[in-house]
């Protein structure tokens, strides 16, 4: 046996050990669109219903690179995006992973479009209740796709004291903030509110901020 399959092997298995985990958290959760349902069933059109995973991801033909193996039309709103006179930061229109959460959390548009096709009433919007909505309008919210610069800002802590708290930046070079960044959708986490580490509002606002 080649270098090149053992290591496919290798990555396989370890693929394989680590999805029950994660679907074991998703199962049950808001995250969960075969209604609390242990099985594991892919998207299927002529039931339309969703499986566990596929209502998110795709194993082939994905429709953005905004989320790994993306199974899920992207938003195609313009955002009213949160201001402040005391924002030294660059802010733009959701990107990345936080425009593919939005796609259903704003309420408004491909909330049922996954994997190109539109599904069934029987689906997701039954999901989107109450804070579930954020809609368009993002003035009142932590702002995302915002530039993460403590050197800009100064009450802004080490980009490595976030990620040691267990909080995500996004970006290679250039940091930002995203809705990932304090949850984890696979993982529901205190209050099934899929916060990353979660100790309080107070005290997860100082993961990131000094001040």
């Amino acid at each position: 046996m080649n270098r090149l399959a053992k290591g496919w092997i290798a990555l396989l298995a370890l693929a394989a050990l680590a999805a029950p985990r994660v679907w074991a958290q998703i199962d049950g959760s808001k995250h969960d669109f075969v209604n609390g349902s242990s099985s594991y069933n892919f998207w299927d059109p002529v039931t339309q219903k969703y499986g566990l995973c596929s209502s998110c991801h795709t194993a082939h033909s994905a429709l953005s690179t905004d989320a790994p193996l993306w199974n899920h039309d992207l938003t195609t709103q313009t955002f009213t995006l949160y201001s402040s006179s005391t924002l030294d930061n660059t802010i733009s229109q959701p990107s990345g992973v936080s425009k593919a959460c939005l796609s259903c959390h704003d309420g408004v548009t491909a909330i049922n479009a996954v994997g190109g096709t539109i599904a069934g009433q029987d689906t997701i919007p039954k999901y989107l209740t109450g804070d579930a909505v954020i809609g368009t309008d993002l003035s009142n919210d932590h702002p995302v796709s915002i530039v993460y610069d403590n050197t800009v800002d100064t009450g802004l802590r080490a980009p490595t004291e976030v990620a040691a708290a267990g909080l995500r930046l996004y970006g290679t070079g250039t940091k930002t903030v995203e809705c990932g960044s304090c949850h984890d959708p696979h993982k529901p986490g205190t209050a099934g509110l899929f916060f990353r580490p979660y100790t309080g509002y107070d005290t997860n606002c100082l993961v990131c901020h000094n001040k």
